[in-house]
């Protein structure tokens, strides 16, 4: 018996074999065989045990491509559906349409001409600025910590800015400011502290100028409403931030009656926590 080892350097695209007639011995037998073996060689060489590029005009994968390893596109690669991925490695990643991944690193760039989609997410921040007033509102401090104390019995408005804290296209859903009333309330004053939030247009282009959506201090007793607790704005429809045509803010207001007897300056305005979901990121 006589052993044959395929030779993976070398490719045989054609191979002469016995015609009828010709001497049938083991050389005329062999050379099909060590050509078939070679050929063998070869391709295992590229396929899996080696490190050789595989050149091919297409792949057509009607069902799932599973690559273990890397996967090296030189030129372009174009995706007429979606693409999915739990990570996505790369210098540089430009999407047309859309890209929808779990986690994306890149050590360079990542662009698209839509914008970078991601599935669903819910973020809470915290805020208590940029921040500006007219009369009434004043900062103040205890130790280690700042706030803001109304210093009037007439309604004066607390201004938050939100542009530059929320990203472009995020669905605002939650604001809650933290609030504290001034002791010494003989009852709840006529006017309750309110919390609004306000979308103001520049230019030309976009939604008019007005109030989102607004609430005001529901607090039952002087006892809930001269403790620390929630003022909770919960949008009836979450509303879409367009920073490219419009700036933010929340609007806070001091409790107010008339100037009568149950309302009380010194309350104090700790912050806002802004909840918002986002499936696109672009920019603030």
């Amino acid at each position: 018996m006589s052993t044959v080892t395929g030779n993976s350097a070398a490719y045989h695209a054609s191979v002469d074999v016995p015609d009828d007639g010709d001497e049938r011995d083991a050389a005329a037998v062999l050379v099909v065989a060590e050509a078939a073996m070679d050929n063998t060689a070869f391709l295992y060489e590229r396929v899996l045990g080696g490190g050789e590029i595989i050149n091919v005009g297409g792949i057509n994968a009607a069902g799932s491509a599973d690559i273990a390893g890397s996967a090296h596109v030189g030129g372009n690669m174009t995706v007429d559906g979606l693409l999915t991925a739990q990570n996505v490695n790369t210098n540089t990643l430009q999407a047309a349409v859309l890209v929808n991944a779990g986690n994306v690193v890149s050590d360079s760039n990542v662009t698209a001409g839509v914008g970078f989609f991601v599935a669903e997410r819910t973020v809470t921040v915290a805020i208590d600025g940029p921040a500006e007033t007219d009369e009434g509102w004043e900062l103040d401090r205890a130790t280690n910590d700042f706030f803001w104390v109304s210093t009037t019995t007439s309604q004066r408005r607390l201004r938050i800015h939100l542009n530059g804290v929320i990203p472009r296209n995020a669905n605002i859903t939650q604001i809650v400011a933290r609030f504290k009333g001034a002791p010494g309330h003989a009852a709840l004053p006529g006017g309750m502290p309110d919390l609004i939030l306000y979308r103001k247009r520049i230019g030309t282009t976009g939604a008019a100028s007005g109030v989102v959506d607004s609430t005001n201090d529901g607090s039952a007793s002087t006892t809930a409403y001269q403790a620390e607790h929630n003022i909770t704005l919960t949008l009836g429809t979450s509303h879409t931030a367009d920073t490219s045509t419009h700036s933010y803010y929340v609007v806070i207001t001091s409790e107010s009656d008339g100037g009568g007897p149950y309302a009380i300056a010194g309350a104090e305005f700790y912050g806002l926590l802004v909840t918002y979901t986002y499936t696109r990121v672009d920019r603030i």
